[in-house]
């Protein structure tokens, strides 16, 4: 009664204090003790009204403690826009360590948590006041922070930062502070930064910054301006994902708000104002005139997609610059978030609000990872690299899965929308292709992909069914786990040695089957699900000891044959585990709990192994027996196991000491602690987590969650949550929908953490887990709790497993629905589901329709219950949906059943379904189509002829609903807007015609015509105009180039270096003038010898491109709209340092390839390049960007294109006239020339190809040939004398082969044991091999070869060895040189030097070919990072790098990988000490001698000791010291590098060894860490004075020379002669001497003697040329007029005269006669001529016949007669003959009127009494081979006898033809022999006589 009254009391005490304060009320809780309850009073806290404000954003950023970030993000927010502490090192994963005193900057990406180095830190933004002229280093950049000045609550951050002043790295501070804030969007950070002093500040955009991977940044970066006048930024950047795996892609725009003063931008070290540039390390520095407290605000936009789409984003959700507004908007989305629960506490179960905090903490990290990768356009980026539409679902991605995948259904529970994304996200993945870890194409940074499969699965258990693709993702998954369970892992039913890869594919295996199941694959599921239980194969009895002292089993390795292999359980990482033990991974498979404790023997041997799996209980315990880790992911479930094993209590012992109090810890998350630490595993404090426990994306925050709802997903594919220990009184989690979920925990405290009993919506709970639908459906959880150990839940019945042979379930009965979607056009809706029941249930027929609630249908859509059965209803939706607020209208209907639905008493409660959960509810989706569409005309309005429009600026608005509902702006640049009706001629306010969803609109623009020369050229540069960074395009189309990165011209010619990725990049819209045809052509010579270097690039990705290669062979390939490839490849390729004409033509879907005027490979394609023209499109000149072939190597002239395609006759003429080639390789070598730099009989040699090639030059007909042999020569001069001045000697980075045998081969990026990143050639194996092309090794050679590389003992097989080859590997190997193993893992790389055999000179392809004794666990050689050939006896005035050391003192000393500054890479001596020594052999000091040394080195005053100094020694310690160096504090870290010289008290000549000693006071470990030494050379006079010497005889020859090549010489020789004499000369003035006088020696021009051109001018000239060839005569005057010009001219030089001499001698020898012609025709007619009698003809016409016959008998006798007059004298002829008069008509006519055929003839030869006779001919008589018909003789007959004809006597035969085109037939001697053809008028004339007939 006692008790009861006190209960009165407090009731009436609650009531009275509710009604006065409203939010805050008095609690009571009912403790048990014992069996007595007991009542304690506790005040409530205030309800939470700001749930972000809970956030500690500053927890786990201490580094190793959590590797968390505190900066600004939304959730699941793709930019995440956060400080990075200086100095950066590898162990920042997520870019900020706590414990940093400096911020370098503010990057936007990060995967936070995370191992593996990190990934991320890109586009790094830095405010400062220091001014720049070079590329800023990081140290300058880097400014001081205090976290007193640093806050930061969820979406905004905030810190000072102590501003530094000055110039590059001479900066110093005055106490001023630039106050940095940040905000974010989804997509964009926002930056504000108040500057709190007037004058000039600056920011830094740095785009090489990145965690991992700052070589293969691939970095596009372009700066324009924005209307307002604002600078813009946009690009592109790749980088490393975690661990180095695969590379991921982005791009970015990037604003001000502010106009800029100057915009600096970097290349490397090239520091300037390009706005263009491509590389790996790009930036810039954007200055402002600023007012004291003045703000720049700066908005970055990140997206997977495109740099337009990162703008359009950010117009979407950022137009805004409004920060605070942006800020707030932040915070409120991370209030409704974190809001979804909601947590009541009180005084007891949470004094401080510690637990709380840690809570909301925890929960917000639950969302920042995965990240929302959907632009604001819908489109998403596939890790195919494509583009794909995300209709109706936000698309994610960056993965964690291996370490996070358990945290899912959590997420699941209160965001079931997100999760259902986010499980179509991952189906999306799966099918684009995954990885484990991250592939070459990711679209964001990513960590890895394993276990995506149980996702899906876990998914479908939950409702979840319709995934869009899910049955492709299955096949995807399925092919992925077929390929690691290969047939011999199936046929042994385990992974030989390796536990950890049994379970986890076990665990997919069971996966697979569920997806299986739920695809209706029957066979399949119970394959997989049978595959599932492998785990089982590795069960081994008795294998250990458990704590209670019974033998119990484990899962423990077998090999290959079955055998238990030998194995430490305890022992982290034991025969290859990955991050855990057996002890651990034992537990892995929690979805056959019950298959588990079956190989155990039951639930007490269970508990045996869990209570050894927990043996260290309490702070007196041995921690050593704690075999659970908390810092891995293993066995994090295992606490849970406890409830399966019927000892709930002991669940809730340890949930409540793992995540609220201390616990023993062991093991840490790369080993084992020194020793166990009985300590707290979550602290709400920088160092959140256990030293080494990462959060990995999220992972343990999740953890800390389940705990404290008290609800934990033991297994992601299972809908099951297992029952913990909740933390707080009331938690309430909005489910949506206006459902909740509410868990009370009754006298909750830190002691009353044990369950006393449960009740689910007022029904008794005995079970230790519930189902999600039970928590879905919404209700309230209720717990008991108090200070003791309960009996709850030990008997209560076990969740699922895989191997139960009845399924277990939470429900008695089940309803299913025929489907999860209804897709309706429109805003009509009329779509139906079918419900059905099982067997064992029935419908209540009369009460289902009223029992029916369909929550969240739209307006206007009623839904219904018709054809009601006891097994099935339909439930019919109908209606019209009238509100529109999307274009995909989607509603979540949720079906719910009341109780008055089911016959027979059944409870809703008890159906699985009745009330449907988020997860598997009907999805309504309705499409719409816009009624209209209007437009915002693009900002270009103008436009040339054939250009395609710039869409920039261009807006749709699309309307929808019969009223204009719903209205949507779409960017102009998306695939769904079509331009179409293009004009077709010039002229202003013409209509384009835009097309979107069906609907059409226009705007206007203004239209030129293009200008274009005869040939139809349309831009032309020759390289020689430039304005700035703008190639000029000479057709004035202003079609103007921009050189980028780096790219020059000199000479007439553009200059690309491929290491540099330099490029033109050249205006696409050109293109769009090609649409018909084209041609592309230019002059090209090739430097190097890189095969497929890329001349020209063209699109937009590998679905829309054109590329044009050259080197190996020149090869094009063209693909429009991904139709596919079509390829163009010639077997014609470009040789080494040759000049070719390289033609290009398009004409008729057929692509034409010329090199030097001839075609060397026509193809069919499909398409023209003006399709290629679109937005974002690419044309680049030199630079690749679509593949990753090299960007071309060498120099360019005459770039040009037409839009029409040339002819090979036009090609070979603008090939001629475009040939400024020679011109332009005199001017380069003249630079040379001039500037004396190299050897001087090298110089000489060049001054002679020089004259040579200016002769062929001036000589108008020199041939191709000619021309090019005179380039050749010129470059090869030049060539030798680089190689010549160099020793030849370097290092061969193994990843920069120029070929390789390829198969596993890999490049790869590693650590050495230093921790140091290198770049490494990885996967080899025995016989494969490297090629380095035209190696040169000078005349000094080499004589030492070296190779850095790690042999790996565990992987690499015995006898490892290398193989050297010059030029072939045919034949033996030029020497083998063994590599031994350098440790038992892949870090322990080692240096080994050995001397070659024989030295090494001249120029080679080298060969390296790898072998090794290898099997199949030890199937590689080595790998390797680089190869290095040098001299024995090093030239000491080199720079020596300080690694190179031939020996040293070791002890600490190291050689590691470092950066400078500037964030430049370098390799460096680090560890020193006093005492420590370096010494190289052989220095070769030669002997002038070195005057100065110098050493680039890092002395950091916080580490490196007081007075550091070197001391040289020579050849000896013991002597005395040669020379004392101080090298002072350079700066307050490690990247603070600086070069001290100092001048050599005594010069060092000779050969010698040099030791360098390091000394320094003790007060600090180390002396300094030392990138490199060089000694400088002095000046010797004496070579001054033999130069003069060699050389002074020449003054006496001064009329052997040029006036001015001489006057020159001469007055050097003085200028040396007076440098000689002076006893106070300088080395500077002896130098400037030898220099001058060399290029004078160099320059003289020798004058010639013209006696042999004189004597071969005089032969020629009485050579007769009348009578030969017009060709050779031609060529011949060329000459000889060549000549006498050279012979006039006063100063011939030695090559002139030559060449003439040359030119005349060949011109005479190739003189050929011309050819006697063809005279038959014209001997014919003149016989026919001459037959012919005066008689019957007048005077006049037959004298004139007669001239004719004179003429012709001249030119038929004159030898040299050519066609020309032939053919005149026979024309004359006919004429002639044709022109004869008749004096009188004396003619005879005979006829046959039988045949038709009549004879005509003159009376003299024919009487006018005579007959014909005419009889048919025998055909076989004629003597001719042809197909006759008919034959005829033909008599005259005069009397009875024939008359016979006489010579000169003719008849003429008139014969009808009959058919057509009849045979051409003569008469000879009265007799047919041949028949004639093409006869007219139906009669052939002949005349007759002796010789035959002849017509006309």
């Amino acid at each position: 009664m006692k008790n009861k009254t006190y209960f009165k009391k407090a009731v009436a005490a609650i009531l009275a204090v509710t009604m006065l304060t409203g939010s805050v009320g008095t609690r009571y809780f009912l403790n048990s003790y014992a069996g007595e309850n007991k009542i304690e009073k506790a005040e409530t806290k205030t309800s939470i009204n700001d749930y972000a404000n809970l956030v500690d954003t500053f927890w786990a950023t201490a580094v190793d403690n959590g590797q968390q970030f505190p900066g600004a993000v939304s959730p699941y927010g793709i930019v995440k826009l956060s400080p990075d502490t200086y100095p950066h090192t590898n162990d920042d994963h997520a870019g900020y360590d706590y414990n940093k005193s400096q911020i370098s900057g503010f990057s936007h990406t990060r995967i936070e948590g995370v191992g593996g180095q990190g990934a991320g830190g890109d586009v790094l933004i830095t405010p400062t006041y220091v001014n720049y002229t070079e590329k800023p280093s990081m140290e300058s950049r880097a400014q001081a922070y205090s976290h007193n000045e640093e806050e930061a609550t969820p979406g905004y951050y905030k810190v000072s930062l102590l501003s530094k002043t000055g110039t590059n790295n001479e900066t110093t501070t005055d106490g001023s502070k630039i106050v940095a804030e940040m905000t974010t969007t989804t997509r964009t950070g926002l930056h504000r930064y108040t500057f709190p002093k007037a004058g000039t500040a600056s920011v830094v955009m740095d785009l090489n910054y990145t965690y991992h991977g700052t070589d293969i940044r691939n970095a596009v970066m372009n700066v324009s301006t924005t209307a307002e006048g604002n600078t813009a930024i946009s690009g592109r950047f790749s980088a490393r994902n975690v661990s180095g795996h695969g590379k991921y892609t982005m791009y970015f725009y990037m604003e001000t708000d502010t106009p800029t003063t100057a915009i600096n931008t970097w290349n490397g070290k090239n520091f300037g104002t390009d706005t263009k540039l491509t590389g790996n390390d790009l930036g810039a520095v954007l200055s402002f005139n600023v007012e004291a407290n003045q703000q720049i605000k700066v908005k970055v936009g990140i997206s997977p997609i495109s740099e337009k789409q990162a703008k359009i984003d950010m117009d979407a959700e950022a137009s805004s610059w409004d920060f605070n507004q942006i800020k707030e908007a932040a915070h409120n989305e991370w209030n409704e978030m974190l809001g979804k629960i909601d947590i009541t506490t009180s005084d007891i179960s949470d004094p401080d609000g510690t637990l709380t905090k840690q809570f909301y903490t925890c929960l917000y990290r639950l969302f920042t990872t995965p990240v929302n990768a959907t632009s604001t356009s819908g489109t998403y980026r596939g890790t195919d690299g494509k583009v794909y539409e995300a209709n109706g679902y936000t698309h994610y991605d960056s993965w964690t899965l291996w370490d996070d995948y358990r945290k899912y259904p959590i997420i699941g529970l209160i965001c079931p929308d997100i999760y259902k994304d986010l499980i179509q996200s991952i189906a999306d993945m799966i099918v684009t292709g995954i990885s484990t870890w991250g592939n070459e194409t990711q679209p964001v940074l990513t960590v890895r992909n394993e276990h995506a499969v149980a996702l899906l699965a876990d998914g479908i258990e939950k409702g979840y069914t319709d995934i869009k693709n899910l049955e492709q993702a299955y096949e995807a998954a399925k092919q992925i786990a077929n390929n690691s369970v290969t047939s011999t892992v199936e046929s042994q039913g385990y992974f030989s040695g390796r536990v950890d890869k049994t379970v986890e594919y076990a665990y997919d295996d069971w996966a697979l089957s569920i997806i299986a199941d739920e695809l209706g694959k029957t066979d399949e599921s119970e394959y997989y699900l049978n595959r599932s239980f492998n785990y089982k194969n590795l069960y081994k009895e008795d294998a250990v000891t458990y704590s209670d002292g019974t033998k119990g089993g484990l899962l423990w390795p077998k090999d290959s044959s079955g055998n238990w292999m030998n194995a430490d359980p305890e022992q982290y990482g034991n025969n290859g585990l990955y991050q855990g033990t057996l002890w651990q991974y034992t537990w892995y498979d929690s979805n056959d709990v019950s298959g588990l404790m079956t190989l155990f023997g039951g639930k007490e041997k269970m508990l045996s192994a869990l209570n050894t799996l927990y043996g260290a209980k309490g702070s007196e315990a041995d921690g050593k027996r704690m075999l659970h880790t908390n810092t891995n992911e293993i066995d994090l479930q295992t606490p849970y196991l406890f409830n399966y094993a019927g000892k709930p209590s002991e669940t809730q012992y340890w949930v409540r000491q793992i995540y609220t109090k201390e616990t023993w810890n062991r093991y840490s998350g790369t080993g084992e602690y020194g020793r166990p630490l009985y300590t707290k595993v979550y602290n709400l404090s920088p160092q959140g987590l256990m030293q080494t426990m990462d959060d990995d994306a999220g992972t343990m925050s999740a953890m800390y969650v389940a705990a404290g709802i008290g609800l934990f997903p033991m297994t992601p594919g299972d809908s099951t949550f297992q029952i913990g220990t909740p933390f707080f009184d009331i938690m309430t989690i909005n489910l949506g929908n206006g459902r909740t979920f509410t868990i009370n925990a009754n006298n909750v405290s830190a002691e009353n953490y044990y369950i006393q009993s449960a009740t689910l919506n007022g029904t008794e709970l005995n079970n230790t887990w519930l189902d999600y639908d039970q928590i879905a459906a919404g209700g309230t959880l209720t717990f008991e709790m108090g200070s003791e150990a309960s009996t709850w839940g030990e008997d209560g019945k076990m969740a699922p497993s895989s191997s139960d042979d009845k399924k277990i379930s939470a429900y008695d009965y089940e309803v299913k629905y025929s489907t999860n979607e209804i897709v309706c056009e429109g805003t009509g809706v009329n779509g139906k589901v079918t419900v059905t029941t099982d067997d064992n249930l029935a419908f209540d027929v009369d009460n289902i329709s009223s029992s029916l609630v369909v929550t969240n249908l739209p307006e206007g859509v009623i839904a219904k219950i018709e054809n009601a059965t006891e097994h099935s209803a339909d439930i019919v939706f109908d209606g019209k949906i009238t509100k529109i607020t999307s274009d995909y209208i989607t509603n979540e209907l949720l079906v719910e059943f009341a109780d008055t639905a089911f016959a027979n008493g059944v409870k809703a409660l008890q159906v699985k379904n009745a009330v449907m959960s988020a997860m598997s509810g009907i999805t309504l989706i309705n499409k719409l189509l816009p009624t209209s569409i209007s437009v915002k005309a693009p900002s270009k309005t103008d436009y040339i002829l054939g250009e395609q429009i710039n869409r920039d600026g261009g807006k749709i608005i699309a309307s929808y609903g019969e009223n204009n509902e719903y209205l949507k702006t779409v960017d102009m640049s998306v695939s769904d807007v079509k331009i179409t009706n293009m004009p077709k001629q010039a002229g202003d306010n013409q209509n384009v015609t835009v097309t979107y969803m069906g609907c059409e609109a226009t705007f206007a623009i203004n239209v030129t015509e293009i200008k274009a020369n005869e040939k139809g050229k349309i831009l032309h540069y020759d390289f020689s105009e430039q304005t700035g960074k703008q190639v000029v395009d000479l057709t004035g189309n202003n079609y103007n180039g921009t050189l980028v990165n780096g790219a020059k011209m000199e000479h007439g010619n553009l200059i690309l270096n491929s290491d540099d990725n330099q490029y033109v990049e050249i205006p696409t819209d050109v293109l769009s003038q090609l649409s018909k045809a084209g041609t592309i052509s230019a002059w090209v010579q090739v430097d190097s010898v890189k095969n497929n270097q890329t001349l020209l690039t063209v699109g937009t990705s590998t679905d829309d491109f054109m590329i044009l290669m050259t080197n190996n062979v020149i090869r094009a390939g063209l693909n429009i709209d991904g139709q596919g490839e079509k390829k163009t490849d010639s077997s014609v390729g470009i040789k080494h340092d040759e000049w070719a004409y390289v033609t290009y033509v398009i004409e008729n879907n057929e692509v034409t390839l010329y090199k030097n005027g001839k075609k060397i490979k026509t193809s069919a394609v499909n398409g023209n390049l003006a399709d290629l023209v679109m937005d974002s499109a690419m044309f680049r000149l030199g630079g690749a960007g679509i593949w990753n072939d090299p960007y071309f190597d060498g120099q360019i002239s005459d770039f040009t294109i037409y839009n029409e395609a040339l002819t090979t006759e036009e090609i070979a003429a603008e090939m001629k006239s475009n040939n400024n080639i020679l011109e332009e390789t005199i001017e380069k070598a003249e630079t040379i020339l001039s500037q004396g730099r190299y050897e001087i009989s090298g110089l000489i040699e060049l001054q002679k190809a020089v004259q040579n090639a200016k002769a062929v030059n001036e000589y108008e007909n020199s041939t191709e040939e000619e021309i090019q042999d005179a380039v050749k020569n010129i470059n090869s001069m030049i060539g030798a004398l680089i190689e010549k001045s160099s020793n030849g000697v370097g290092k061969l980075e193994a990843e920069d082969r120029d070929d390789w045998s390829g198969g596993n081969l890999k490049t790869e990026t590693s650590t050495d044991s230093s921790g140091a990143s290198l770049v490494n050639l990885g996967a080899t194996y025995d016989g494969a091999w490297l090629k380095y092309s035209n190696i040169k090794f000078g005349s000094l050679g080499a004589t030492t070869f070296a190779v850095r590389y790690a042999n790996n003992s565990g992987r690499c097989g015995a006898n490892a060895s290398l193989s050297i080859y010059l030029d072939s590997m045919e034949g033996e190997p030029y020497q083998v040189i063994s590599i031994p193993q350098t440790g038992s893992n892949w870090n322990a790389y080692n240096i080994l030097k050995v001397n070659l055999n024989k030295e090494i000179t001249g120029t080679h392809d080298i060969y390296i070919k790898m072998n090794a004794t290898v099997d199949s666990a030890h199937p590689y050689v080595a790998n390797i990072d680089y190869f290095e050939f040098a001299q024995s006896e090093t030239d000491a005035y080199s720079t020596i790098q300080a690694e190179n050391k031939s020996e040293w003192s070791g002890g600490k000393l190291k050689t590691e990988t470092s950066s400078d500054s500037s964030g430049a890479s370098l390799g460096n001596i680090g560890g020193t000490y006093t005492g420590a020594w370096l010494m190289y052999k052989d220095l070769s000091f030669g002997a002038i001698g070195a005057v100065q040394f110098s050493v680039r080195y890092v002395n950091n005053s916080t580490r490196c000791g007081s007075n550091a100094k070197l001391t040289i020694y020579l050849d000896s310690m013991e002597n005395e010291p040669y020379q004392v160096v101080n090298i002072p504090v350079t700066g307050s870290n490690w990247n603070a590098y600086s070069i001290v010289n100092a001048t050599l008290d005594n010069k060092i000549t000779g050969t010698h060894d040099v030791y360098i000693v390091m000394t320094a006071d003790t007060n600090n470990p180390y002396v300094a860490n030392i990138d490199w030494f060089a000694f400088t050379e002095g000046v010797n006079i004496t070579a001054l004075k033999d130069l003069y010497d060699e050389y002074a005889g020449e003054l006496e020859k001064q009329t052997s020379y040029t006036v001015a090549s001489f006057e020159k010489f001469k007055m050097a020789m003085e200028y040396a002669q007076n440098v000689i004499n002076n006893p106070n000369t300088t080395d500077e003035e002896v130098s400037n001497s030898i220099n001058r006088l060399t290029i004078a020696v160099a320059g003289l021009i020798a004058l010639a003697d013209k006696t042999e051109l004189v004597n071969t001018i005089s032969k020629a000239e009485k050579i007769d040329v009348t009578y030969m060839t017009q060709e050779s005569k031609e060529a011949f005057d060329n000459a000889i007029n060549y000549a006498n010009k050279i012979n006039t001219k006063v100063e011939a030089t030695d090559a002139e005269v030559a060449l003439a001499i040359t030119k005349l001698n060949n011109a005479i020898v190739n003189l050929e006669e011309m050819p006697e012609g063809d005279k038959t025709t014209l001997n014919g007619k003149l016989s026919q001529a001459k037959a012919i009698k005066a008689t019957g003809y007048t005077t006049e016409s037959f004298e004139n016949l007669e001239n004719a016959i004179d003429e012709g008998e001249h030119v038929a006798a004159d030898k040299h007669a050519d066609e020309a007059s032939i053919r005149e004298q026979i024309n004359k002829l006919k004429a002639a003959i044709k022109a004869l008069v008749k004096a009188e008509d004396s003619s005879v006519v005979l006829t046959d009127f039988a045949t038709g055929i009549q004879i005509v003839s003159d009376e003299s030869v024919i009487d006018k009494g005579c007959t014909l006779k005419i009889n048919e001919v025998s055909k076989e008589l004629i003597d001719i081979d042809m197909n006759i018909t008919k034959a005829y003789k033909i008599e005259i007959m005069n009397g009875d006898k024939a008359v016979e004809l006489k010579v000169g006597q003719n008849v003429k035969v008139v014969m009808p033809i009959t058919v057509k085109n009849a045979d051409i037939y003569s008469i000879k001697d009265s007799e047919i022999k041949q028949y004639f053809s093409n006869c007219e008028n139906n009669s052939a004339t002949f005349y007759m006589n002796e010789n035959g007939v002849y017509f006309y």
